[in-house]
């Protein structure tokens, strides 16, 4: 049996890769503020204020009832995003506190589960970080987003080369802006023009990635980042 956690399973990319997930025989088990109904299992936690002993506690729970497990992948797509404000110094630090904990210490505090839980049932794993790539091509006012997305591509590098030989592997992928309902398909016809491909990235484009760092094609792969933004980062 194949297992996946994945984070941010309310948001459009997180909902729909549930749904693939389980069409390729994952059992998923979902991590999320409220129950959400399409993943084959789900708990409840506070990305801001995230407990490791509740959450290892609880995953151990639902993995203990599964049978015959052979690979524990996981994919984290939780993620905040929003704007500073300019000569605002006290809702900044908020913001930073809130971006990196949901970013970027709760990817760290899961991670460090899951590699107790491999090594119990000696599985191998796959994890994938949804980065961004404004960690290539920056904006304004986004210092705390951008920064914590840096960390995290660290942070998945340095996983890559300590928990290796547990054949565990470690990537990232950067998406461009893509349709979801954050942004309603409101994009800038400029934004799409200065893209090489001319055209603004699907879901499927970002999950049909993940799915391949997950799978076994990509077994030689780690510590990398798969940029999926139709060339958006590559220049005007």
């Amino acid at each position: 049996m194949k297992v996946c956690l994945v984070t941010g399973i309310t948001g459009t990319l997180g909902s729909e890769l549930t749904e693939t997930l389980k069409s390729n025989d994952y059992f998923v088990i979902g991590l999320s503020r409220k129950i959400w109904v399409n993943a084959d299992a789900c708990i409840t936690c506070d990305f801001t204020n995230l407990s490791t002993n509740d959450l290892k506690e609880s995953i151990n729970n639902v993995i203990s009832n599964l049978k015959e497990i052979n690979q524990i992948d996981f994919v984290h797509c939780a993620g905040y995003y929003e704007k500073e404000r300019k000569f605002d110094s006290e809702f900044n630090e908020s913001l930073c506190e809130k971006t990196f904990s949901i970013n970027v210490f709760s990817f760290y505090k899961i991670v460090n589960i899951l590699t107790e839980i491999c090594e119990k049932y000696k599985v191998k794993s796959s994890v994938v970080a949804v980065s961004s790539n404004l960690t290539i091509k920056k904006n304004t006012l986004t210092a705390p987003y951008i920064s914590s997305k840096i960390a995290l591509e660290g942070m998945v590098q340095s996983f890559a080369q300590t928990y290796g030989s547990l054949d565990m592997r470690f990537n990232c992928v950067c998406p461009g802006m893509f349709a979801s309902n954050m942004n309603e398909y409101n994009v800038p016809e400029q934004f799409i023009n200065n893209t090489p491909l001319k055209r603004l990235g699907k879901v499927d484009d970002i999950i049909d990635s993940i799915m391949f760092l997950l799978s076994d094609k990509s077994n030689c792969i780690t510590a990398n980042k798969l940029v999926v933004d139709g060339g958006g980062s590559n220049g005007y």
